[in-house]
């Protein structure tokens, strides 16, 4: 993380051990910057945004960045839609580095060789494994799709990695079957720690694909939680003003809509 200056402020109230909850604001950090202008603030803000180094968490660093990048912005010709007028463009799906994909497979590789088995000389990367071919095949998702990428153990420090499909991203759990599935696909999940804003639908109702189902409030704005096709509604099982954790049931599904 970036050193606080006379020009730099990072404000945070958390520290490593800490819970964030839902019942205070889920920010955990704000960039403050100054400069003598405008284009000189925006450029040492787009500098100290990367220098960051983030993991396990998602931020919007990479959103941010992209709009201190528009030129419109730069010019301070802004309103409350500009990131709706430039949506397409800031939203734009890139293809993650192909050497990051093969460098990430080899870690994982390594990872699964560590701890209690580090010493187990069947699972050490010397490329020797009782006449065993010593090739690792793993899920990867990527912008919602699912592929195939092979490493292959040379030795203790060369590896062969083959990408079947577009370039990859994060890794999938082995066996896994589906991607961002909750408990069951009849239902929606909450996309984050939330409250419970209004809820249109009841029990036994038909929405239609698209249809609102939930709105919540997250980070001091609505988020609006459609169906993602037809359905018949099963069970709400959160109601108006309920604190709502991530990922969890918000509305359950019947088996058929008819």
């Amino acid at each position: 993380m970036p050193n606080n200056n006379a020009n730099v402020r990072i404000e945070t109230g958390v520290r490593e051990d800490d819970e964030i909850s839902v019942y205070y604001d889920p920010m955990i950090a704000k960039v403050v910057v100054h400069g003598e202008t405008r284009l000189e603030s925006l450029r040492r803000l787009d500098q100290t945004l990367g220098e960051f180094h983030v993991a396990g968490v998602r931020t919007n660093i990479s959103l941010i960045r992209k709009i201190l990048a528009e030129d419109q912005f730069k010019s301070g010709l802004v309103d409350t839609s500009f990131i709706k007028q430039h949506h397409d463009r800031l939203f734009a799906k890139t293809s993650p580095n192909t050497n990051h994909l093969a460098l990430s497979a080899v870690l994982h590789v390594i990872s699964n060789q560590t701890g209690n088995n580090m010493h187990d000389p069947w699972l050490q990367n010397d490329g020797y494994s009782g006449f065993i071919e010593r090739t690792t095949l793993l899920k990867i998702k990527a912008y919602n799709n699912v592929y195939s990428c092979n490493v292959s153990v040379e030795s203790k420090s060369e590896f062969m990695v083959r990408v079947e499909g577009p370039q990859l991203f994060e890794f999938v759990s082995e066996g896994s079957e589906g991607l961002n599935k909750g408990p069951s696909e009849n239902s929606v999940l909450s996309p984050m720690p939330c409250r419970v804003s209004q809820v249109p639908i009841k029990v036994g109702d038909r929405v239609k694909k698209g249809g609102v189902l939930m709105i919540v409030e997250a980070m001091k704005m609505e988020h609006i939680i459609k169906a993602p096709m037809d359905v018949k509604i099963a069970k709400i099982n959160y109601s108006e003003g309920q604190l709502v954790g991530e990922k969890k049931q918000l509305i359950e599904f019947s088996d058929s809509c008819e």
